[in-house]
């Protein structure tokens, strides 16, 4: 089984066979493949942004996950999927076989590239820890005040 990024819910997957282990299919050899061996909380980006969270506080360690949960983790990059095949394919590595494949690989938001490479607003780790944030500035100046603590 291959467990295709490292998102959310295959994060909390391996939470769940963490605490119970029986839940976790026996018999079966699974692996996770993600880009990074961290994948970053998206619940916590508000407060990444803000500043109350640092960046490392905002990580979730996949690889230490996988450990815990049995699961094999591959850090490599997805660029291609054969599903009539089985084959999940990965830059400069070999394609990896599946018989069942979940995928949780997200969105990439694509937007106008910030001036200088950051946002003005936007301090610190954060400023280039979210990819596509820079798509949400345009948003800042329409948002209700209180939103980025400007009173109201």
């Amino acid at each position: 089984m291959v467990l295709a990024g490292g998102g959310h819910s295959h994060a909390l997957l391996l939470r769940r066979w963490i605490m119970r282990p029986r839940s976790r299919p026996q018999r079966c050899l699974i692996v996770l493949v993600n880009r990074h061996s961290t994948s970053l909380y998206s619940g916590m980006v508000p407060g990444l942004v803000a500043g109350r969270y640092s960046l490392a506080e905002c990580r979730i360690d996949l690889r230490d996950l996988c450990r815990r949960a049995g699961v094999t983790f591959v850090q490599a990059e997805i660029v291609g999927l054969d599903l009539l095949g089985g084959a999940l394919h990965l830059k400069d590595r070999p394609a990896l076989r599946f018989d069942r494949l979940s995928l949780d690989v997200g969105c990439q938001t694509r937007g106008p590239a910030p001036s200088g490479g950051t946002l003005p607003h936007v301090r610190g780790e954060a400023a280039g820890a979210v990819p596509g944030l820079a798509a949400a500035a345009p948003c800042r100046d329409r948002a209700h005040p209180r939103w980025w603590g400007r009173g109201g």
